[in-house]
């Protein structure tokens, strides 16, 4: 049983798993225009292409 403080890392393959995640929740909530926090919202789905600072890039 884990204690209160143990952390459990999990060592996912980033090109199988984890990238394709966020480049579909990515495309979804800019399509969708979904609330991520606080009203902020995805940038504009060209941005995914354009943008040197986006985070899938």
């Amino acid at each position: 049983m884990l204690a209160p403080d143990d952390l459990v890392w999990l060592d996912l393959p980033f090109f199988r798993t984890t990238l394709p995640r966020v480049i579909r929740r990515t495309i979804r909530r800019a399509v969708r225009r979904e609330e991520l926090w606080n009203g902020n919202v995805e940038a504009p789905l060209h941005t995914f292409f354009t943008d040197r600072e986006h985070v899938v890039k």
